[in-house]
């Protein structure tokens, strides 16, 4: 349950629970106002027991108005979280598509450098920032034949080591 739907079901909860006290105060205060007029109680004693219970009632439209602005500012919360999902989910999507063509303008130029698979999927590990000693172990081949791999990469790029190889993809970017 999200904090929102939380907090909503608390309010509720709450509000809920003072349904029967209010509903008992009126009761009460009802009976009260005419046994007072039945008895011929004093008008000071029962406008004093007018104020409180005024008073009281006044406090429940103040905790009652609470309530709705509680209920606004949770709607405006989750209008502002269903536009930030939105725009997240925006740039997620622009974000899949950039990566998807930079990723196919690395294919093209491994295939332009007559890279091998295995190579191709080296030179994108080393693209990605992987040590030669992590992309050995993802690939599950010994460090000396990822070595050789990309020794072979740069030879066929013309490249020197992987700060160029990367240089050389990054410049397309800027």
């Amino acid at each position: 349950m999200s904090k929102i739907s939380s907090h909503k079901h608390s309010v509720h909860q709450l509000l809920s629970k003072l349904r029967l006290p209010a509903i008992l105060l009126v009761i009460l205060f009802l009976s009260d106002l005419l046994f007072d007029i039945k008895e011929r109680d004093k008008p000071e004693h029962i406008a004093i027991e007018l104020v409180i219970y005024l008073t009281l009632a006044y406090m429940m439209l103040i905790g009652y108005r609470f309530y709705k602005l509680d209920k606004k500012a949770l709607e405006t919360a989750r209008k502002d979280i269903d536009a930030t999902q939105h725009k997240l989910a925006s740039a997620e999507h622009k974000n899949q598509r950039l990566q998807d063509g930079i990723n196919a303008n690395m294919q093209t130029v491994f295939v332009d450098w007559k890279l091998t698979p295995a190579e191709s999927a080296v030179a994108a590990l080393i693209l990605k920032g992987f040590s030669l000693a992590e992309i050995a172990d993802f690939r599950g081949t010994s460090e000396r034949t990822t070595r050789d791999q990309a020794a072979s990469i740069y030879r066929k790029a013309k490249v020197k080591n992987r700060i160029e190889l990367t240089a050389y993809f990054v410049e397309d970017l800027l």
